[in-house]
């Protein structure tokens, strides 16, 4: 669904706010039936897939994704729209979706892009940004503005490149172990890395998962940050909500798991089995989990390199 149909009225096609419940023109009702599809969502691409579900708290999925192949590249986004703020699963999907087509549209239908992908992910990760700002609200609402959290990658058969802003999370698990691509922009990490208080400390505290970025009108403005990753040996790249690392916090915890995943260990039967999990774990919130299995090649060793 477009970000344009996502706000307008599905029986008379008027327009309408992001937290509108029923049209104003006809009367019918517009959140119950968008958000009735995105309550279990699973899409196989082959090597890339992605699967997200409501969990079993919440009445409706805020979080979204998008995910495309292009020949032997892919584009993924992941996104998780914050809960305190105002229709945050318009904030989610319009985010995924405007970066998603901004990263596949700098593909150039299949041809190299001119730009370096560091910086066509932070041109997509820029242009979400406006798009999640200019979503219309009633403002009298004691929410905040629409927002959400947002982690992007691309694959251009080379290299793979990271952006995000808030806690969404990137891995790369390989033969060899796996680690995080991403930090989280929470209070906690930003207590860390400012050296004010132990890890243990910072993670016992009521603000801990309390996130410092995200998209929105109310967000500060900021530059996105970019981390690229260039893989030796094939491997897995995932992308998931807090929904799946509340219950698996580490890259350790994440390749345990995906190492005794049932199914025929592709990406699709890996999201699923991950998905899984986080329900069976409590499914406190909405998850998503995107997982693209990605082979560099046969290049020689000292072409690539971390």
């Amino acid at each position: 669904m477009s970000p344009r149909a996502l706000l307008c009225c599905p029986a008379c096609g008027s327009s309408a706010f992001a937290d509108d419940e029923f049209c104003e023109a006809c009367g019918a009702a517009i959140a119950a039936p968008r958000d009735a599809p995105r309550h279990h969502l699973d899409v196989d691409l082959g090597w890339v897939a992605a699967v997200s579900d409501r969990g079993l708290r919440h009445r409706r999925n805020e979080d979204a994704f998008h995910i495309e192949t292009h020949g032997g590249r892919a584009v993924v986004v992941v996104c998780d729209g914050v809960s305190a703020s105002t229709a945050p699963e318009i904030a989610s999907q319009v985010a995924a979706e405007v970066a998603g087509r901004s990263m596949s549209a700098a593909l150039g239908g299949g041809g190299a892009t001119s730009r370096h992908p560091s910086q066509v992910l932070a041109d997509a990760l820029a242009e979400a940004a406006r798009a999640v700002a200019g979503v219309p609200w009633l403002t009298v609402s004691e929410r905040g503005a629409p927002s959400c959290t947002i982690v992007a990658a691309l694959w251009d058969g080379v290299d793979v490149t990271v952006a995000w802003a808030g806690d969404s999370r990137a891995y790369w698990l390989d033969a060899t172990g796996g680690h995080r691509l991403t930090s989280d922009h929470s209070w906690a990490e930003e207590e860390i890395r400012a050296g004010r208080l132990t890890r243990t400390a910072a993670e016992a505290d009521g603000r801990a998962h309390a996130i410092t970025r995200w998209l929105g009108a109310d967000a500060s403005p900021t530059d996105f940050p970019v981390q690229t990753l260039r893989p030796v040996h094939a491997g897995h790249l995932v992308l998931c909500t807090d929904g799946l690392w509340n219950y698996l916090p580490s890259a350790g915890d994440l390749e345990h798991a995906m190492r005794n995943a049932p199914g025929d260990g592709s990406p699709a039967a890996t999201a699923r089995s991950l998905v899984r999990h986080a329900l069976a774990s409590g499914g406190h919130d909405n998850v998503t989990v995107a997982v693209a299995a990605i082979d560099p090649g046969p290049a020689a060793p000292e072409e690539r390199g971390s």
